[in-house]
């Protein structure tokens, strides 16, 4: 079971999500939401990659995309689904590999956390071989907790959004995966939820828009213009 820190899946309100619109209760980054989704997307995107994973059952399983884009939800719901159809699967994010913010002052990154450059790509790379002990982000602290957890499952999968990234090491990721998932969505769209997103953390929406200019957007661009290719590319 994932700790305070991770968000925690409920189960699926649905009774049968086959035909039906879906709603799922979650825990996303410390903050409760409601992840719907309509029929059409449910049949024809999260169903069938949910039974893929269970028919394949792979290790690992890399989900990339860019911030906003949905990622931490996405991953929970394939995990409730997953382990409603018997399967072990962990879903786990890289954002405990964030450096601390004790190593981000020291390196002048403060400002540009959630870059590239701000993460310990080692110990990532390392953790995916391993499949150890996993590191945690506490969106309460706005660091990394001092806690981590074990890694269980039959496929773990990780979400983040430089998984896929083009570039070196980054790009030296996905050999280590069995399957490879992409989640895209449009710029205008994930500017308006990163914004919303930092102004329900407390910022004004003239702060929020600053620090979107500042740090979010280039990340933004970083994975959707310059990501490799996924053996599943998903459109919700």
């Amino acid at each position: 079971m994932a700790p305070a820190d991770s968000p925690q899946p409920a189960r699926p309100a649905a009774t049968h999500p086959a035909v039906s619109d879906f709603t799922i209760n979650l825990t996303v980054n410390g903050l409760p939401v409601a992840a719907h989704f309509p029929a059409e997307i449910l049949t024809c995107s999260i169903l069938p990659l949910v039974q893929k994973i269970v028919a394949t059952q792979p290790k690992l399983v890399l989900l990339a995309g860019p911030p906003g884009s949905g990622k931490s939800t996405l991953s929970l719901v394939i995990e409730a689904l997953a382990q409603q159809a018997g399967y072990r699967l962990q879903a786990l994010g890289m954002d405990g590999f964030h450096h601390t913010n004790a190593w981000l002052a020291d390196h002048h990154l403060s400002q540009v956390k959630g870059a590239p450059e701000t993460f310990d790509f080692d110990a990532l790379a390392a953790a995916l071989v391993t499949r150890d002990q996993w590191p945690v982000y506490s969106r309460q602290l706005h660091d990394v907790s001092p806690r981590t957890i074990p890694v269980t499952g039959d496929t773990l999968l990780v979400e983040g959004n430089y998984l896929l990234y083009d570039a070196h090491p980054w790009n030296t990721l996905a050999p280590l995966a069995d399957l490879t998932v992409f989640l895209d969505a449009e710029k205008p769209l994930l500017r308006r939820r990163l914004i919303q997103r930092k102004m329900a953390g407390g910022l004004s929406r003239e702060e929020a828009q600053r620090f979107y200019e500042r740090s979010d957007a280039r990340n933004v661009d970083l994975v959707l213009d310059c990501h490799l290719p996924a053996d599943v590319t998903l459109h919700l």
